[in-house]
């Protein structure tokens, strides 16, 4: 709910550090072999994230830009399927 919230510019800094959480719990419970076939995902989605909420603090909005979105739309769609 957080990534639609965000996708439709109705997001604020509790929901991207919730994302942002979410990665990384995601990220250190992980098995050896999912961090191996996955670190890049993991990776992209942390810097998507702070780089939205960079922009946000630059902009003073709270929307995400079409790549942010495709690549945290990707980590979600790991994490709700492992």
């Amino acid at each position: 709910m957080a990534l639609a919230a965000l996708r439709s510019a109705q997001g604020n800094a509790d929901l991207v550090g919730e994302l942002l959480k979410t990665t990384y719990w995601t990220f250190y419970l992980s098995d050896e072999g999912t961090l191996m076939k996955h670190k890049e995902n993991f990776v992209a989605a942390e810097r998507s994230l702070k780089a939205s909420i960079a922009r946000a603090v630059d902009t003073r909005r709270g929307m995400l830009a079409m790549p942010t979105q495709f690549t945290l739309q990707r980590c979600s769609n790991f994490m709700m399927n492992n």
